[in-house]
């Protein structure tokens, strides 16, 4: 048994050290077990609705593929730069960041960039948990997802479905019964889109006293389609 003096940093040091499992060994350190629990907040706490705010407003105009492929691209450019790599070339989509070199120390330095990019608050275990970029990648998309970003996916996917109706309109002549039906669905649905106030109301108060052309002509001015 030998006994050694080492002036450990403990904020850089306890992280690494312990995030894959508990270890008792550091526990009972005072500067080690306040590093911990500074750690179980971040993790617990709440997400950053600021944080990655650019980021999300670019990933909302895009497919869901688009997203995935950019996401993949944020966590290699991040992990290239942990790595201090001059580009991304050797960081392909499914080679284990083990390989690459990755330890427990720049494991929670990726974690620690992609939390800032994204906003999410991701677990100390990130790397280990999704052992490649691909797989951080779907993390980081389901987890945009499920903090608000699938809701405006889903906007953008009912207004290319408006407009795809459009676009179908205009390319049939339907009769006269046809029409009226199709009037009344269209009143319904802006009915129910109108149940704020002000302006909303105004607008939904006004298409419902259009006539049938009226109602067409909002269909071709307002979704685009001429």
């Amino acid at each position: 048994v030998s006994v050694t003096v080492t002036d450990m940093d403990w904020a850089l040091f306890t992280p690494g050290y312990a995030m894959a499992r508990r270890r008792p060994l550091i526990e009972d350190i005072p500067e080690a077990a306040q590093v911990l629990r500074d750690a179980e907040e971040i993790e617990d706490g709440p997400e950053d609705g600021t944080a990655g705010a650019e980021l999300r407003k670019r990933l909302a105009g895009l497919t869901d593929p688009e997203r995935q492929a950019m996401l993949l691209g944020l966590v290699r450019g991040e992990a290239a730069q942990v790595l201090a790599h001059g580009s991304t070339a050797e960081i392909t989509p499914t080679r284990p960041f083990k390989e690459l070199g990755f330890d427990s120390l720049t494991a929670m330095e990726l974690r620690n960039r992609l939390s800032k990019a994204t906003g999410l608050r991701l677990p100390a275990t990130l790397v280990f948990d999704h052992p490649n970029p691909q797989r951080i990648a779907e993390h980081l998309r389901a987890g945009l997802a499920q903090d608000g970003q699938q809701g405006i996916a889903d906007v953008l996917d009912i207004r290319r479905e408006l407009t795809r109706i459009g676009e179908a309109l205009n390319s049939v002549a339907p009769d006269a019964r046809a029409r009226e039906d199709i009037v009344d669905h269209l009143r319904d649905l802006i009915t129910q889109l109108g149940t704020g106030t002000g302006a909303a109301e105004q607008d939904t108060t006004d298409l419902e006293a259009a006539t049938d052309d009226e109602i067409f002509d909002f269909i071709d001015r307002d979704l685009g389609v001429s």
